[in-house]
């Protein structure tokens, strides 16, 4: 069998404490003074509890076994460490259960044995007799042992017991719960768990509060995921995937000033890395009808190599430039769009940039390249030809274009009144159309 990464040491070095006492003879120690000595909570916990309790040891027969198991145990022998303990058959209640904790610690190391180690620190809780701390490390190991084995309505059960048990109110277990009460989907047991977490934690955990997170975005309660997010970035402001969150959760409730104020400020710390964080966050500049740093950013992160190169993130650069009159850089960039996807569309586009800083011999290119790309809105690119070539003074090519413009529905009237203004000035300049 293979042994888990579970660590079991310290369990299993409880129960050999007491069987060891029958055996072995404590070495001599030096006393010291009382308050030198460190005492861990739990055992603070019990004594306080349980001040009257008489410390039981095994009998001879099962400490002796007990004894001899540990040491297979300690030479990685836990089959046969199991084999030797499987042939007792106690008769005292204490050494059942005893026994019963041993077995199943061993057990809970092992690939594939779980479920069985779950059944002998069950029988060996459940009569109540073990000493306060192996009761209580039985309670704890049992909700663990659950947890593992998705038994999540259990584990809290356990969980529960251990708290009443050792009167102790421990962080971990409360977190614990909560995410077995978030795999059951009780969203809402799940707050006041991670509650208790947080109000006893001797440092800030964000364990607790993701999941206090989690529990709010499942029942869409996006307002107070806002809160905890915020609580997240105050707490643990160096982590970026929590201002991104925070950003989208801003949007989500509609508050979108907040949402560019918080992405502005990470990405200026340096807090984003990931492609879709430089894109919600040019997405979002463009939304608040900052155009020119939506398109600044993502071309950034484009020739960074952050973002992938394709004809959307080209196309949001162009549109980027565009809505900030920087017609050059939009031209640009619908050219490279169009020439990677082949769209007609783009190439028109790329026209209609090249004529606002007229640049007209580019204009015509563009526009021809949409014509022969299949472009829908062949009207509009045979217009722009038209106009071009009226503003380089070519008139009998312009009147051409005019012309063909006029064949499609969309630009028949415009075209129309086009053709027959440029017929005009041909005729006022003596040129035979």
């Amino acid at each position: 069998m293979k042994r888990k990464n579970v660590v079991l040491t310290g369990v299993l070095c409880a129960v050999f404490a007491l069987s060891s006492q029958l055996f072995v003879a404590a070495p001599a120690m030096a006393k010291k003074k009382e308050e030198e000595k460190k005492v861990d909570p739990l055992t603070k916990a019990l004594k306080e509890k349980y001040p009257k309790h008489k410390t039981k040891v095994a009998s001879p027969k099962v400490g002796k076994k007990v004894f001899e198991a540990y040491d297979l145990y300690s030479a990685d022998q836990v089959k046969e460490a199991l084999d030797l303990l499987m042939d007792l058959e106690p008769k005292s209640e204490f050494d059942k259960a005893y026994l019963n904790r041993f077995i199943g610690s061993l057990m809970a190391g092992e690939e594939g044995k779980t479920k069985d180690a779950i059944g002998y620190i069950k029988k060996a809780v459940a009569p109540a007799v073990l000493n306060p701390r192996e009761q209580a490390e039985g309670l704890k190991l049992l909700g663990d042992l659950q947890m593992q084995e998705k038994m999540y309505t259990e584990a809290i059960a356990s969980y529960k017991a251990w708290m009443e048990y050792t009167g102790i109110e421990d962080k971990n277990v409360y977190v614990r719960m909560a995410q077995a009460s978030y795999e059951l989907e009780r969203y809402a047991d799940m707050i006041p768990l991670a509650d208790k977490a947080i109000a006893i934690a001797d440092k800030p955990d964000k364990n607790p509060y993701v999941l206090k997170l989690s529990s709010y975005y499942e029942r869409k309660q996006y307002k107070n995921s806002v809160k905890v997010l915020e609580q997240l970035v105050s707490l643990f402001p160096e982590d970026e995937k929590w201002w991104a969150q925070l950003g989208m959760f801003y949007m989500l409730v509609d508050d979108y000033e907040k949402a560019l104020a918080t992405m502005d400020l990470a990405y200026k710390k340096g807090l984003y890395s990931k492609e879709n964080q430089f894109k919600a966050l040019s997405q979002l500049y463009y939304n608040q009808n900052i155009p020119y740093k939506s398109a600044q950013v993502l071309e950034k992160h484009v020739n960074n190599g952050d973002v992938k190169r394709d004809e959307k993130m080209l196309t949001q650069i162009a549109n980027g430039y565009r809505g900030s009159k920087n017609f050059d850089k939009a031209a640009k960039f619908y050219g490279e769009a169009a020439k990677l996807s082949g769209d007609g569309d783009l190439y028109r586009k790329q026209a209609s940039m090249y004529l606002m800083i007229e640049e007209y011999n580019l204009a015509i290119a563009a526009a021809k390249n949409a014509i022969k790309s299949g472009v829908e809105k062949k009207g509009s690119a045979n217009m722009m030809i038209a106009e071009a070539y009226l503003y380089k003074k070519d008139l009998k090519s312009a009147h051409t274009y005019a012309t063909r413009a006029a064949n499609d529905p969309s630009t028949r009237k415009t075209a129309k009144g086009w053709a027959n203004y440029i017929k005009s000035k041909a005729t006022q300049q003596g040129i035979a159309l």
